[in-house]
């Protein structure tokens, strides 16, 4: 296995632990196994199998795959090269917990293709892990973004999803959550937000005021509201250019940016290379 990330979510009043596996460009099988929590896949890159109580699945390239507590099953992989993100989540207080475990509205095994904003999240989630040292790794950046799969998960997979009403970036933020909770309604603004992020819908998302808001950024963030911005603007912008599948100038647009040239200009000062030499380093 690739490298392995413990993260704590809490969604809907209820805690979740996952464990999130990293698969780049690596071989990959395991043992036939069960377990309390839900296996997740996206295969972003190549095949594979999956074998659930003696029925055998095939992995495609762009698919997600669940599968629920309780089942005995084993992946296997097809492809010599691939790239997979794999998730275990597992609820807290099972048992005396009031909250349904929101996952338990889905079969024993759930295939879907990675579309809309669930394969947005995942491609991005993608491509930062397997393109940051893992002792680089940031561990609010992946969290919201794990905050944000889940979320698209449930509502994908929720035969009421229109019901459920935890929606990332828009719902008013209690005060009194923990810092970790506001930084992950913060990092789902911007990502909702990237072309039209302003302080003052910020601090009105976060039933704060923008000097509320502003000492936070600062306090609890090192940084400003405008360099966040930035920070998201341009992350996003890297990722689309590692995945390839936008032009530099559709990718500016995509980022938040009116102009190729404030886009060029903020690049630049960011990473200290331009679009296009960034671009260019990942051919070699």
């Amino acid at each position: 296995m690739g490298p392995q990330y413990p993260f704590e979510l809490t969604v809907k009043n209820r805690i979740y632990n996952i464990l999130l596996f990293a698969d780049a460009q690596r071989n990959f099988t395991s043992q036939a196994h069960t377990h309390s929590g839900h296996e997740f896949h996206y295969m972003k890159e190549g095949e594979g199998s999956i074998l659930i109580e003696g029925n055998t699945h095939p992995m495609h390239s762009g698919n997600c795959y669940l599968v629920t507590k309780g089942n005995f099953h084993k992946t296997t992989n097809v492809s010599t090269n691939l790239t997979r993100i794999s998730l275990l989540i597992n609820p807290q207080d099972e048992l005396s917990c009031d909250t349904p475990d929101l996952l338990d509205i889905a079969p024993a095994f759930t295939e879907f293709p990675a579309e809309g904003r669930i394969k947005i999240f995942l491609d991005i989630l993608a491509e930062y892990l397997c393109n940051t040292p893992s002792e680089s790794i940031s561990n609010d950046y992946t969290s919201a973004l794990l905050m944000l799969i889940y979320i698209e998960l449930i509502e994908k997979l929720s035969a009421k999803g229109s019901d459920i009403t935890v929606h990332a970036g828009v719902q008013p933020l209690n005060p009194k959550l923990s810092d970790e909770a506001r930084k992950v309604k913060i990092f789902s603004y911007f990502v909702n937000n990237l072309s039209t992020a302003t302080l003052d819908e910020l601090a009105e998302m976060l039933s704060l005021s923008k000097r509320q808001v502003a000492r936070f950024l600062n306090d609890k963030m090192n940084s400003s509201f405008s360099s966040l911005l930035q920070k998201h603007r341009i992350e996003h912008a890297k990722a689309l250019i590692v995945s390839g599948a936008h032009t530099l100038d559709e990718i500016a647009y995509l980022s938040g940016y009116n102009s190729y040239k404030g886009f060029y200009d903020a690049f630049l000062r960011y990473t200290g290379v331009n679009p296009q030499t960034f671009k260019s380093t990942l051919r070699l």
